[in-house]
């Protein structure tokens, strides 16, 4: 059985009670204009709320709350701004900082860890192109809720790991729109090393991976450029890289 409360943030009448239905479905007569908080308790679960306005003579919107099981951690992943994430992850860690559960929010960011061992528990969420994000000492019911901001700006690409120790190298740009992507590599000679084209996709980061197994030791610079399908070519921040064998 779920208990529903309703203190009115202004204070100005008492707090109303309510019962859950089988279907989680709930009421809650006689409240005047203005704008409340609704919570939620029930055994077993951590306490929720979540404010809402009432205004009289219109009808209320409702008020969905859910209910996290105090063996699970919950909560949302999002981006800074609000834009779509690309391969988002969440996450638990063990004292050492290895993955022992993995999860992928929902198209609306939300997820679920569980379920979880005694004791104290650090969640990381991560995103391809946006700065990863660990929250520590959190406890089953508890909520981990995220907002990632990009690891780059929209006029850069990189290339990671850098310093490159194994076979492979991967470029990761911002494409505005859907566009034909250049990417160069040179020596410290000028003398070009390899080169890619290809299509890339627009509002989101894009990556493309090098094979360096065969490339000689040294530190390379490298150009990337987009051609939208008007023609217009726009040019990213130039980098280097560190081949290390």
């Amino acid at each position: 059985m779920a208990q529903i409360t309703v203190p009115g943030i202004d204070n100005r009448i008492p707090t109303r009670f309510g019962v859950c239905e089988r279907n989680g479905a709930y009421k809650i007569m006689g409240l005047h204009s203005g704008e409340f908080d609704v919570e939620v308790q029930a055994a077993g679960y951590s306490s929720s709320s979540k404010g809402f306005m009432v205004t009289l003579g219109e009808e209320t919107e409702n008020a969905n709350i859910t209910l996290v099981a105090q063996t699970t951690i919950a909560g949302v992943v999002k981006s800074h701004g609000n834009g779509r994430l690309e391969n988002p992850r969440v996450m638990l860690l063990d004292a050492s900082n290895q993955v022992v559960l993995q999860t992928v929010p929902d198209n609306g960011g939300n997820y679920i860890l569980s379920p979880l061992s005694d004791g104290s528990h650090s969640v990381k969420a991560s995103a391809l192109g946006m700065k990863s994000q660990t929250i520590a000492n959190l406890n089953a019911g508890d909520r981990a809720d995220f907002t990632l901001s990009p690891l780059i700006g929209k006029d850069e690409a990189i290339s990671y790991p850098n310093s490159s120790r194994g076979d492979r190298l991967t470029f990761l740009y911002w494409l505005e729109e859907d566009a034909t992507v250049l990417i160069r590599v040179y020596n410290q000679s000028a003398e070009l090393v390899w080169d890619w084209e290809g299509p890339g996709i627009g509002g989101r980061f894009n990556r493309h991976h090098w094979q360096v197994s065969g490339v000689a030791p040294g530190v390379y610079l490298y150009k990337v450029t987009a051609r939208n399908n008007q023609g217009s070519v726009s040019s990213f921040k130039d980098g280097k890289l560190t081949v290390i064998k």
